[in-house]
């Protein structure tokens, strides 16, 4: 054994991040004022719903990426999460991570060719990616359990990545190819 152990890191030009962000309205019709994001999505399940303590539509998104991420069994397909399903297995993607920040939720894919790079990106223009999310991410359960009348996800591709991965993708031997560095 190895007295110091080597950290890698990778990088590869063929990832893409989507971000969704949230914008929340209770019974009144106003929107959710931005307060602190707690750390830990797990403690406003137990001490939160139900609660007049939410306080900020991160927490409404924190609490819908902390369900749509949690481990499944693959042979119910009733408990896969439909926005997941539709990345990977419409849009072809291979989702890579998940991370909170504070009120976004950063998905990165990898992508395998151009084809499924535009294929994504005519999506998002469109405005498919946001319908997806929209209609699988926010059910009643989640509305009833903040007492909200209405949530309204915005999903989000930077142009200049998207961009860049393109222009990666199209050198000649370059598609799934992962860069590795020390």
């Amino acid at each position: 054994m190895r007295p110091h152990a080597i950290t890698r890191f990778f990088f590869s030009a063929d990832l893409l991040r989507l971000r969704i962000d949230c914008e929340a309205w209770y019974a009144e019709s106003r929107p959710l004022e931005v307060a602190a994001v707690r750390d830990d999505p797990t403690d406003f399940t137990r001490e939160y719903i139900g609660n007049e303590n939410i306080l900020s539509a991160g927490d409404v998104l924190k609490f819908i990426a902390f369900m749509s991420f949690q481990p499944v069994d693959p042979s119910k397909p009733k408990e896969l999460n439909g926005y997941l399903q539709y990345l990977t297995e419409v849009r072809k993607v291979l989702i890579v991570d998940a991370q909170w920040q504070p009120r976004s939720l950063i998905i990165t894919v990898k992508i395998s060719s151009l084809q499924i790079l535009d294929e994504l990106w005519e999506d998002y223009r469109r405005g498919r990616l946001n319908e997806e999310a929209q209609k699988v991410l926010v059910t009643e359960d989640i509305l009833k359990a903040f007492g909200l009348v209405e949530v309204k996800l915005r999903t989000a591709i930077v142009e200049k990545e998207y961009r860049d991965c393109r222009e990666y993708l199209k050198r000649p031997g370059m598609e799934n190819i992962t860069f590795q560095c020390r």
